[in-house]
């Protein structure tokens, strides 16, 4: 896997080197295809990399105890779940 460029995770930028992490929190947590596509975007040099609703779900449960280099992510990612949510009710 290349990861010399910054990958963007659901509009989010995420510095590379933290990309194995955030792969390796995504599988540890259950979602191995969420991890597969981040993945294939970094090896593949892939800049943007989107995601349906239940797979930001499964990166903001992955990332949920905000560790600084996915605070950005956690943030944007939880703001956007819960504006979805709120325009459903």
């Amino acid at each position: 896997m290349s990861l010399r460029r910054d990958v963007s995770v659901a509009g989010v930028r995420v510095d590379a080197r933290h990309a194995p992490e955030l792969i390796a929190r995504l599988r540890r947590k259950d979602y191995p295809s969420v991890a597969a596509k981040v993945e294939r975007a970094v090896g593949l040099r892939t800049i943007p990399v989107d995601f349906n609703a239940a797979e930001r779900e499964a990166i903001v449960r992955s990332v949920a105890h905000r560790a600084p280099q996915f605070s950005e992510l956690y943030d944007v990612l939880r703001g956007e779940l819960k504006r979805q949510r709120a325009e459903r009710h």
